[in-house]
């Protein structure tokens, strides 16, 4: 994380979209995600489901910016970080 405390999950889409949804579209990750050995599903990403997830976090933060396309940049950070190498997040 380059020493900094906080962990991000941006996300972008083409159109307008709610706040609740792309924080689901982080949390739907987690369908690829096994817990039982902490790992992923081959070609897949976890790491946007087991940062929202992660047990340590204490503090969220979220912004969200539409661009005058209707384009939209969701950015949300997570204090202290998530996705720490060999922990488990939960």
């Amino acid at each position: 994380m380059g020493g900094s405390p906080y962990g991000a999950n941006q996300g972008w889409a083409s159109y307008r979209a709610a706040p609740g949804e792309v924080v689901a579209s982080w949390v739907a990750t987690g369908q690829y995600y096994t817990h039982a050995n902490n790992t992923c599903a081959p070609g897949r990403q976890c790491g946007t489901y087991t940062q929202v997830v992660w047990r340590r976090t204490a503090e969220v933060g979220c912004a969200q910016a539409t661009c005058a396309t209707g384009a939209t940049l969701t950015v949300c950070l997570y204090n202290p970080h998530g996705n720490v190498q060999g922990q488990s997040p939960y």
